[in-house]
């Protein structure tokens, strides 16, 4: 339409000024899907109302990071981008990078969709007009809205329009634990992952903390990864041990050095028992098969470094002739110690994970060894252990029959270990019925027989004390026989202490003849570690 000058009384007003301004109208109000008719004066108002409700809105029908907008029917689209213009839209395509748009009067850029994902697939997406950068950006309520239900959900709430709380309830989620990971590493090396439904940094930011109880102890320079980020040194850890396994460790990320340092440790992360600590896992034979299973009654203990809490809640039943498996009623014997041995000492291990969680098993090292080294106990995920007591196997590789009373085992049946003439000098004894591999005191019975009426002393002690020469003052064993008592029997209990290799000595002084003696073991005190 052309420019119609403003008349005064007088002018003219030809008919071709009077038809532009009526097509003008008519267009506005057909375009907008209204028939025109002479019994309606309000089409007019009715099509600018169309314009204005459906004015922003147009269909997509670009491609990948091109999405090209057409009016939709009965609208009419603009000629020119104005400041603070809106362009709606369903999205055809998901972004994979920088996009363009072009709603009819040319193409511009979509700022902020560089990385890909920024506009998704089904989405209604709202544009706006920037005239001082003549580019787009996406005001997209939408888009907002699905971020926030993104923090909601990510924190296992169930999203809910009844709740208008659960964005600060996820915020404070994530803000409780969001420093919190776990360590799926090996020795020199923490793989940090994410625990439950957290969200792991995009990057690395100068103070970033990263606290974890560590799985494994190191033995030199170590280093840290978040979950999708580069590894980075730890420093201060050259000399090994700097890190151990079971201790909660706060890091500190530096920008500076682009390094991580340890700044917190947590010796008693997650502790409730003090150091040494062993209550109740009382040994027993188990009642239908005593030969070859073992019961541990319920009970709580540290493990053998004094880091981690090791909880059985119920009593557990381990084979001694099977290979370790999991659970009660189950193998307990590591695989590289099979088949059970005769007249052999078994140590019997509380094993654990970093969680507490508990089983058992037998080896003949005193530290576990062959057991934390077993296939089977790697894979299930136990990385430490308690010693707990023993079991021996007799000459049929049957486990002897006892009781445990707290830290007192009590053979069912006292066993005889010696019977001969003790001499003057030293004799060392094996006994087969105390376990190897830890010193321990126990109480025999001892038999003294003298065959004259002459006094004799005998004196019974642990290999790693000096020789001594065995005088009455000195002896344990005293038979005062110089009354005529020749050939009376006297008995004697005393609690004794052996090396490691089960081993105990004899000696005697006789003035004459010689003396007969006899040791049966009554029982064995084994402290299991809490000295």
């Amino acid at each position: 339409m052309e420019v119609l000058n403003d008349k005064i009384p007088g002018d003219s007003y030809f008919s071709n000024e009077s038809n532009q301004v009526t097509s003008e109208i008519q267009n506005l109000i057909t375009q907008t899907g209204i028939s025109l008719t002479n019994t309606d004066l309000n089409q007019l108002n009715k099509a600018v109302a169309n314009q204005i409700s459906n004015g922003t809105f147009y269909k997509d029908i670009g491609t990948f990071n091109n999405y090209i907008l057409n009016a939709i029917p009965n609208r009419q689209a603009p000629f020119e981008y104005r400041d603070g213009m809106t362009m709606e839209f369903i999205a055809q395509h998901t972004n994979t990078g920088n996009a363009i748009v072009n709603a009819g009067p040319g193409t511009k850029l979509i700022t902020g969709t560089s990385n890909g994902g920024e506009i998704t697939l089904g989405d209604r997406v709202t544009l706006k007009y920037r005239l001082n950068t003549d580019d787009v950006v996406i005001a997209n309520s939408v888009k907002i809205s699905k971020e926030v239900e993104n923090v909601i959900t990510g924190t296992g709430q169930v999203f809910t329009s009844s709740d208008f709380n659960q964005l600060g309830k996820g915020i404070a989620a994530y803000s409780a634990n969001s420093s919190f990971y776990n360590d799926a590493g090996t020795v020199n090396t923490h793989v940090l992952t994410v625990i439950g439904l957290n969200q792991s940094p995009p990057i690395y930011i100068d103070g970033l903390t990263a606290e974890f109880i560590a799985a494994n102890t190191n033995t030199g320079p170590s280093l840290v990864a978040l979950p999708g980020l580069p590894v980075k040194n730890i420093v201060n850890t050259s000399s090994g041990n700097e890190i151990q396994v079971g201790n909660r460790y706060t890091l500190k990320y530096r920008l500076s050095s682009d390094d991580f340092e340890i700044v917190l440790i947590n010796l008693s992360a997650l502790r409730r028992f003090s150091p040494g600590h062993l209550k109740g896992m009382i040994i027993s034979n188990n009642v239908t098969n005593p030969n070859t299973d073992i019961d541990i009654s319920s009970g709580s203990t540290v493990d053998d470094n004094d880091t981690v809490d090791l909880e059985l809640n119920s009593l557990i039943t381990k084979e001694i002739d099977n290979t370790w498996a999991t659970e009660s009623a189950a193998g307990g014997l590591a695989d590289s110690l099979t088949p059970v041995q005769t007249s052999t000492t078994y140590h019997i291990f509380i094993l654990g994970k970093l969680d507490g969680t508990t089983d058992a098993g037998f080896d003949t090292s005193i530290n576990g060894t062959n057991l934390l080294a077993d296939a089977a106990v790697i894979s299930a995920g136990f990385v430490t252990g308690r010693r707990i007591g023993f079991c021996i196997t007799d000459s049929s590789a049957n486990i002897l029959r006892y009781q445990w009373i707290g830290d007192y085992c009590y053979w069912n049946e006292p066993v005889n270990e010696f019977t001969g003439t003790v001499t003057s000098a030293p004799s060392t004894k094996t006994f087969q019925n105390l376990p190897v591999g830890i010193s321990v005191n126990y109480g025999v019975t001892i038999t003294t027989s003298a065959p004259n009426a002459t006094p004799s002393f005998m004196r019974i002690y642990n290999p790693d004390i000096p020789d001594i020469s065995v005088t009455g003052q000195n002896s344990h064993i005293v038979q005062d026989a110089s009354t005529g008592d020749s050939g009376q029997t006297l008995f004697h209990n005393l609690i004794i202490n052996c090396n490691l290799l089960a081993q105990a000595r004899l000696a005697a002084v006789v003035t004459a003849n010689t003396n007969v003696s006899s040791v049966n073991i009554k029982y064995v005190i084994d402290t299991r570690g809490k000295e």
